[in-house]
């Protein structure tokens, strides 16, 4: 079975169907859908959504409706969507999920996260991280749950940042009941996608335990903005190259390369980022932006 990777598009939410057929093209151009020789491909695309109207067609794309009953459900705050996708009779016990906005531009290397395995609950296996023997005996006895996720490393708003959520299905009921206790004052104390990030992370890590992508893997990017994104490349400096000695990603590319370089003869983008998050593009057509319609979409 391929792992599923997932974005949400509500009719209130924002995300606009031209950002997910970019979002589309740069999976395509990463070949994460296509079959291999063995016909088998890495992930498949779905889109969850309560308006599918003008949305890419493909058979490597399946469309998940639904019906907004916040009478029922309780939510009334279109980033408590991604609950929904916590649910193995959608996806299977033990299927990696991935829960991506679709505001991130696909870059080298974004297949090898998607690839990478999360431990079932209760678990550690099936992943690269090691563990001690009472981290184990702990995740055993408290059947913890495990995400993947990218340090947030431009603010200090979160631990890490919410486009991009990995996790394995099986083992999460507990998270839509802690919900259903005070939907109404959670949505209210953590609002938009960055709330539902600082909910997560408001349990303790016996319950759900971050495997962070390398520093850098996520990066901003601000659309018409020259002065924050010259301010980035600082930050970059200043937080993510001392995390090169052993965690640099970017085979083939140069260490020494900045996050962002605009008027190199060849440079780009770092080789350590994997996915660049358009922050604005909400408000701002990215195909407006030169130096992004030219080197980044």
């Amino acid at each position: 079975m391929p792992m599923e990777i997932i974005v949400v598009k509500t009719k209130d939410n924002e995300v606009t169907t031209d950002q997910i057929k970019e979002f589309w093209k740069g999976v395509q151009r990463h070949r994460i859908t296509k079959p291999n020789e063995d016909g088998i491909a890495l992930a498949r695309m779905n889109i969850y959504t309560d308006d599918p109207t003008g949305l890419p067609v493909s058979d490597k794309i399946r469309v998940l409706p639904f019906f907004s009953q916040p009478e029922q459900d309780k939510i009334t705050d279109p980033a408590y969507r991604k609950l929904d996708l916590f649910d193995t009779e959608k996806f299977g016990t033990g299927t990696k999920t991935v829960v991506l906005d679709p505001r991130l531009i696909c870059r080298d290397f974004c297949a090898n996260h998607i690839a990478a395995g999360i431990p079932d609950a209760g678990t550690t296996n099936e992943t690269n991280f090691t563990f001690t023997p009472e981290e184990i005996a702990s995740v055993a006895e408290n059947m913890t749950v495990f995400t993947q996720q990218a340090p947030n490393w431009w603010s200090d708003t979160t631990n890490y940042h919410h486009s991009f959520l990995g996790f394995t299905q099986g083992g999460w009921d507990w998270l839509r009941e802690e919900f259903l206790k005070d939907p109404e004052g959670i949505q209210s104390q953590y609002p938009g996608d960055e709330g539902f990030q600082q909910w997560l992370e408001s349990f303790p890590t016996e319950k759900i335990t971050p495997l962070p992508l390398p520093t850098g893997s996520v990066s901003p990017y601000y659309l018409n903005d020259s002065v924050k994104n010259t301010l980035l490349n600082d930050t970059f400096e200043e937080v993510v190259r001392p995390t090169f000695a052993g965690d640099w990603q970017g085979l083939g590319g140069d260490e020494d390369a900045l996050l962002y370089e605009f008027d190199h003869e060849y440079r780009t983008v770092s080789k350590q980022v994997s996915y660049v998050f358009l922050d604005n593009a909400y408000t701002t057509d990215p195909h407006e932006d030169e130096w992004v319609d030219l080197w980044v979409l």
